[in-house]
């Protein structure tokens, strides 16, 4: 008996989950956190988290990551981020993560983008289409033309189709002025709050656009206006509200759920923000690099999971520099996907070497 290198740990970690041998141990967080759902579901993020880092970590990597690749399977659509249901255990969080079922996009070029979770299989393709599916982040490509016709055999081997409005659920286009105004008369109709709301952070419009982490804060005593907020719950992740303050004290709150598109809490808070900043005059930037034969696109706050994945079909997600994060996209793609920006999110394009 003798102990494992972290090199042969790896890989027959990578090995266990479908994965090549050499491996890099990032590479295997996603196919980790998608047996972890179908393992635990219904669960709570926390709970998935725990179970994937956990032995992970002594092979170099670390909770955040594993933070992070989770939000982005919520985001491309691995994992389903519901309200807790009749029949699931009663001590179940509010909001649970599901394993969405096997299922995919097709394309206008007939590449089909492949979603869901395959029980605890590493995939539910056989090995021939396997072999040709390509990684983009969360994203999974199968290239196949036209003539190939794979999305009958896909159907035949039990996968779902989805239109690709349905998997983008992409929102009603709207003025930005619209949609604000379309949650404040939602906050008038709320009734005042009976006692303060304790721990209440608000996402101040009157901050830089471009540095999201320090527009938080708590409410001063010369607060007054309407925000974006979050606040704790007892059980669960942060609750993300609308917010009425006068002179530092939260008067009304509207909670948000997820809705009929199921757009998450922070998607709905994420895109109203957008709207508040455009209708005070300083839309949230994206600044356009060019790089190498990409275009890169910068981004200095959180996307709605609609134009994530949008953003994912054009190109793959970068870690930021001097940027939240960035998406590098074919250059010939670029003025459509920064139109699609500036139409839902009302985002302003700024060139490199133009102030944000």
């Amino acid at each position: 008996m003798r102990a494992l290198t972290n090199t042969e740990a790896v890989a027959i970690t990578a090995t266990s989950l479908g994965q090549p041998a050499e491996s890099d141990p990032s590479t295997l967080l996603k196919p980790a956190l998608r047996r972890a759902l179908f393992a635990l579901a219904p669960a709570s993020r926390a709970d998935v988290v725990r179970y994937v880092a956990e032995p992970l970590i002594p092979l170099g990597l670390d909770r955040a990551a594993v933070e992070t690749a989770l939000d982005e399977l919520v985001v491309y659509g691995d994992a389903l981020e519901m309200h807790k249901g009749p029949d699931d255990p009663w001590d179940a969080p509010a909001t649970v993560l599901r394993p969405a079922p096997p299922s995919f996009v097709e394309r206008e070029d007939g590449t089909l983008v492949i979603l869901g979770v395959a029980g605890d299989q590493p995939t539910a393709l056989p090995p021939d289409l396997d072999q040709r599916v390509t990684t983009h982040g969360p994203a999974r490509i199968l290239r196949a033309s036209k003539a190939e016709h794979l999305r009958d055999h896909l159907r035949i081997l039990g996968f779902a189709q989805l239109s690709e409005q349905a998997w983008l659920r992409l929102p009603a286009i709207g003025t930005a002025s619209a949609h604000r105004r379309h949650w404040t008369d939602a906050l008038a109709k709320v009734p005042a709050s009976q006692g303060a709301v304790d721990d209440l952070e608000i996402l101040d419009w009157g901050k830089p656009v471009r540095y999201y982490r320090g527009r938080w804060r708590a409410p001063t005593a010369t607060t007054s206006g309407m925000f974006v907020a979050r606040r704790p719950q007892l059980y669960g992740a942060h609750l993300w509200s609308f917010a009425a303050i006068e002179n530092g004290v939260c008067r009304q709150v509207l909670d948000f759920y997820e809705d009929q598109d199921r757009q998450r809490p922070c998607d709905i808070a994420w895109r109203l923000q957008a709207a508040i900043d455009a209708n005070l005059g300083h839309p949230q930037p994206v600044r356009v690099r060019q790089a190498d034969e990409a275009c890169l696109l910068d981004f200095f706050g959180p996307l709605p999971a609609f134009a994530e994945r949008r953003l994912l079909l054009a190109g793959t997600k970068l870690p930021g520099a001097g940027c939240l994060f960035s998406f590098a996209i074919d250059p010939s793609h670029a003025a459509v996907e920064i139109a699609a920006l500036e139409r839902s999110l009302w985002m302003r394009p700024a060139r490199d070497e133009e102030p944000l």
